[in-house]
């Protein structure tokens, strides 16, 4: 907390010479690992630390590492077949307006995160084959306020921080999840998983923006490069689905979704002067 009010006074002291007064609009793409933080966790019947992974009491929480560890292990033991997921990455599309005026900056972003890679895994065990799905996606509406200084006339650097707000979905679906009976769990465990779940639901939280931006061919038009990391959570949320028996969940505890991860993103912004150029 320290170097970042350091960081601020100093951006501060530099921005001094800097014209007042410009919007500017954008467009943007990136890279969010983890968007909806599934290896954060998932509310579950599973929990087992056979295979080294820690048993959540109250509301029981897993996540997709539990579930590619059982897997592995089950594989690596020769009881099963099958294959994990790979590492959950979603791709973010956007929009977003800025303003400056001498060395203050606001920004506001709405934008739309499908996760695209950790959405399949495989289990075949006994005379069980468990096909499992993940889904999650969320838009996200982040407003960033700080300091933006110009280098040398040809880029310039900002840092900003500000409320973060989304709207999170999440599932998970089992085809067969008593092909988990064969793994470290055990046949009859009570921690066999769901065949399926699903939440959603509002989140808030906070953003820190850090980034450059830099003219590209005239000073109308730039290129954005961001690291934005957010951190927010849901109120308790319902959690909807089937038990392993296809019987409708009894959620009467409910679950939290819970957003901690980095957006990397580049973009294109259209600058328009309100007095005097940059």
């Amino acid at each position: 907390m320290r170097l970042i009010i350091f960081i601020l006074f100093f951006l501060i002291s530099l921005t001094e010479g800097m014209s007042i007064g410009s919007f500017q609009l954008g467009m943007y793409t990136g890279l969010n690992p983890d968007p909806n933080s599934l290896n954060a966790g998932f509310k579950n019947d599973a929990g087992d630390n056979a295979s080294g992974n820690q048993r959540f009491l109250g509301s029981r929480k897993d996540n997709m590492d539990f579930y590619n560890a059982l897997i592995q292990q089950t594989i690596d033991e020769g009881n099963g077949t099958g294959s994990v997921t790979a590492y959950p990455l979603g791709v973010t599309v956007g929009f977003d307006f800025r303003y400056l005026w001498n060395a203050f900056f606001i920004r506001l972003a709405v934008d739309y995160t499908q996760m695209i890679t950790g959405t399949k895994a495989e289990l075949k065990s006994g005379t069980y084959s468990d096909s499992i799905s993940y889904k999650a996606w969320n838009g996200s509406v982040p407003m960033s306020f700080g300091f933006a200084h110009e280098l040398d006339d040809f880029f310039m650097f900002y840092l900003a921080a500000g409320p973060y707000y989304a709207w999170a979905y999440s599932s998970v679906t089992h085809s067969e999840p008593l092909a988990f009976e064969n793994t470290a769990l055990g046949s009859g465990s009570p921690f066999i998983p769901y065949k399926s779940q699903q939440i959603q639901g509002h989140v808030f939280g906070y953003n820190i923006l850090v980034g450059i931006e830099i003219p590209l061919i005239t000073k109308k038009l730039y290129m954005s490069v961001d690291f934005m990391h957010y951190q927010a959570r849901s109120g308790r949320l319902q959690v909807n689905g089937e038990n392993s028996d296809g019987t409708p969940i009894n959620d009467s505890i409910g679950d939290t979704i819970t957003l901690i991860g980095n957006k990397f993103t580049f973009g294109i912004l259209y600058h328009i002067p309100m007095s005097a150029s940059r």
